[in-house]
């Protein structure tokens, strides 16, 4: 059986307009602009590193700052796995950010907040 009308495939990645039958495709820049959100990253990274001012504002014998001194076991051979800890020690690094930094509230929020797009 055949038909002359066309047919139209849908790609996971794309939408539809049905009144002027076209395909448009959007990538996911295209939905971070679409949306005016900050990429997932750089929200990740916020959190990570508000957490963590928040854990170091806490008193030294609060269960959470105990729990940073707990010593972590033995590796195996192949390279270690990536922890919170470790990628918030990379974060601090990478950007410049004195761990006394995180005593002051709002001074530690403009350091790692990462605002939408505009």
């Amino acid at each position: 059986m055949t038909s002359d009308s066309p047919v139209y495939f849908h790609d996971p990645g794309s939408w539809f307009n049905s009144q002027e039958g076209v395909e448009i495709s959007y990538s996911a820049l295209d939905w971070v602009e679409i949306t005016m959100v900050a990429p997932i990253a750089e929200k990740m990274r916020e959190s990570r590193l508000r957490w963590y001012g928040h854990i170091m504002r806490r008193d030294e014998n609060h269960p959470v700052r105990r729990a940073l001194s707990i010593p972590e076991r033995p590796k195996g051979r192949s390279r270690p796995p990536a922890t919170w800890w470790s990628n918030v020690q990379n974060e601090i690094r990478k950007q410049n950010i004195e761990p006394q930094t995180t005593r002051s509230r709002t001074l530690w929020r403009k350091c790692t907040r990462r605002p939408d797009p505009k």
